[in-house]
């Protein structure tokens, strides 16, 4: 038993005991027929509770759970565990149920009873989860409590397929414009390739020599075959106390997913750096692919490595517009010229404004969502 629970329980009993005694030393019988009434009542569900922890103690490791590998955000799902049939009477039972998966906690109780095998759950924020399962119980009134860790299970919540639609949250409707704003430069830029020299300069797309000032010609029957790479790069947000740094990082995870579904319905093979991890020919579309997403957690180091960037693919940075480390990457691009998309930290959208206003004085394309 708890002991912190079951206090009320405890003075129960010891309020008993004290006026038991008093009316045995004063010949009060109204008061000892009273105390004796409760104080036996208490000794029962003291006893009850007892007994119904060990049944629990010897039973628990035959208590078997069930829960789906993978589940969608805002998606019910639902975990099955086998039917309890040492519930004793007088006793309310209750599955307690804790996922956690960074800062991210939630809570979900479910009142049991001898006929019940599953219960149902809807999370509304992507991660891979921990499961702690314990199993409470109480008398009817409440005095007396016990709490038993049963099992724990592991859960993958997998962000659903994005559409613009999921970009509203921003509040802005600059969002929706920046992104097909991006698709289009990078289409324009994966069409055509660098100048080299003997190629027709009748092909020569001076709309990107103006914006690049860097030779492109576009591609048709007589150009070399087009390698219509698109290379992701997501700079994943610093580790902070609170769950603001969640958050962007769910709306940058949507900016790739966005990205990648676009590119690979043009027939695009797409590679996604993510921290440390490179996903080669990313598929949004596929719930398998965006599960390697939901380990993602801020704070991750970055270990990303253009060495082997041919000017030819597109490369895009995705990143927040407060992060250093995004800053960084931007200001060394002084030959390669990727598109910038970037997210505002905090709410603060001027911070947004000077990092894109640095990229395109550096010759770059930058957009905000």
């Amino acid at each position: 038993m708890q002991i912190k629970q079951s206090l009320l329980g405890i003075t129960l009993v010891v309020s008993c005991l004290t006026l038991f005694i008093v009316a045995i030393n004063r010949g009060l019988l109204a008061l000892l027929l009273i105390s004796s009434f409760f104080l036996a009542l208490s000794l029962l569900m003291v006893i009850l509770q007892l007994i119904n922890w060990l049944l629990i103690i010897s039973t628990r490791s035959k208590i078997f759970f069930l829960a789906p590998a993978l589940a969608t955000v805002d998606s019910p799902f639902s975990i099955s565990f086998s039917k309890l049939k040492t519930l004793l009477p007088f006793i309310n039972y209750s599955l307690n149920f804790t996922f956690t998966f960074d800062k991210r906690f939630y809570h979900f109780k479910h009142n049991l009873t001898t006929k019940d095998n599953q219960t149902g759950f809807t999370l509304s924020k992507r991660g891979y989860y921990k499961v702690t399962i314990s199993l409470g119980s109480s008398d009817y009134f409440g005095f007396f409590t016990t709490k038993n860790k049963l099992n724990y299970l592991y859960l993958n919540l997998v962000i659903p397929p994005v559409s613009f639609n999921d970009f509203s949250l921003k509040s802005s409707e600059h969002n929706d414009i920046g992104l097909k704003k991006a698709f289009k430069a990078a289409d324009e830029r994966l069409e055509s390739r660098n100048y080299y020299p003997g190629d027709d300069t009748r092909l020569i797309n001076w709309k990107l020599f103006g914006r690049f000032n860097q030779l492109f010609i576009r591609h048709n029957e007589n150009t070399s075959p087009i390698n219509s790479e698109v290379i992701i790069c997501l700079f994943i947000p610093p580790a902070t106390h609170n769950e603001q740094a969640n958050d962007e990082l769910d709306h940058l995870l949507k900016t790739c997913l966005l990205l990648s579904r676009h590119f690979k319905q043009t027939h695009r093979p797409v590679n996604l750096y993510l921290g440390n991890n490179y996903l080669t020919n990313f598929e949004a579309d596929n719930q398998t692919e965006r599960a390697k997403l939901s380990f993602c957690r801020p704070g991750e180091p970055y270990s990303i490595n253009l060495s082997d960037y041919n000017k030819d693919k597109t490369l895009i940075f995705v990143g927040l517009a407060g992060d250093r480390f995004f800053i960084e990457a931007i200001n060394k691009q002084n030959t390669k010229k990727p598109l910038i998309i970037t997210s505002h930290e905090a709410g603060f959208t001027q911070s947004c404004q000077n990092l894109l206003f640095v990229a395109r004085t550096l010759g770059l394309e930058g957009y905000y969502v």
